[in-house]
């Protein structure tokens, strides 16, 4: 499960009317994974709510904005973030857990999903690489403006929302 905080530079960020397509996650993650190291050993990774640290940045955003409506109706985010705080048990040894990968983010009104792609576990001296498949929310929680929201007519700048309970399952 996910809770995120999101800050968006420029929100919406219609495209050829934003200027500044960055900002930044951070939050809370738990979740667990289990499978063979790059060394062919048995391997698991668990985070907790309390432990797990999740951060990521915005690298490309997008909105569509329509006509006499206020707020951009669907849109996406998308970069790369990290999951820390973790436990990685390989074999009888335990270390330190780190989660990788890349995310895309979308959104339809106030509903969000999102999924975790190029995913590799990284702990100790051993690293989980390609993970196969992605982890995503196969159902939308709501996002919650912190601020504002800007509208398709007057774009804020450092615009925050809460995304809170996104439940993650392999896919």
């Amino acid at each position: 499960m996910l809770d995120v905080s999101a800050m968006l530079v420029e929100y919406p960020c219609v495209p050829g009317v934003c200027s500044n397509l960055s900002g930044l996650l951070s939050g809370t993650g738990a979740m667990s994974l289990s499978g063979l190291s790059s060394a062919s050993v048995p391997y698991s990774a668990v985070w907790t709510a309390t432990t797990g640290n999740f951060s990521g940045d915005v690298r490309g955003s997008s909105d569509t904005c329509e006509f006499g409506l206020p707020a951009p109706v669907q849109g996406y985010e998308n970069g790369t973030f990290t999951l820390s705080g973790g436990v990685f048990v390989i074999g009888a040894t335990t270390y330190s857990a780190t989660l990788t990968g890349s995310y895309a983010l979308s959104r339809l009104g106030a509903a969000v999903t999102i999924q975790l792609t190029q995913l590799t576990i990284t702990g100790g001296p051993n690293t989980a690489v390609n993970l196969p498949g992605s982890i995503s929310s196969p159902a939308p929680v709501a996002m919650v403006w912190t601020n504002g929201p800007g509208t398709c007519q007057a774009p804020q700048t450092n615009q925050t929302a809460l995304i809170a309970g996104l439940v993650l399952q392999p896919t």
